[in-house]
């Protein structure tokens, strides 16, 4: 009987982590205890521990480098610079597909190299 009371508390505990989690998905951003709004605009991983990000709080644009060693600011950006790491496809213009840009870039990979060894 125990086992069907901790087997119901944790069906519980995972239906409201879901709901905490579509609630935080839908509004997208905090009110922090000063009443400003934070929201990551764009991330850039770098590597598997290491992503520069772009985030918006209070009026004031960052660029911020994070890694296992903490958050450093690279860089204070203004709204337009802000803006164009967050560019989205405009209308009618297609997302390339993972396999285009990687034989794009093989393609050109393999010019380099031609390249390289002419030098």
């Amino acid at each position: 009987m125990e086992l069907l009371w901790t087997l119901a508390a944790v069906v519980i505990v995972l239906y409201l982590a879901y709901q905490c989690s579509r609630f935080i998905a839908a509004h997208g951003s905090f009110a922090g205890a000063s009443g400003t709004a934070m929201r990551l605009l764009s991330r850039l991983p770098l590597a598997q521990d290491k992503q520069l990000v772009v985030v918006e709080a209070g009026g004031h644009y960052w660029l911020l480098g994070v890694s296992q060693a903490g958050i450093q600011l690279v860089a204070e950006l203004t709204e337009e610079e802000a803006m164009g790491c967050v560019k989205s496809p405009q209308a009618g213009e297609a997302i390339p597909q993972f396999s285009e840009i990687l034989r794009k870039g093989l393609s050109n990979l393999g010019k380099k190299d031609k390249h390289d060894k002419h030098d």
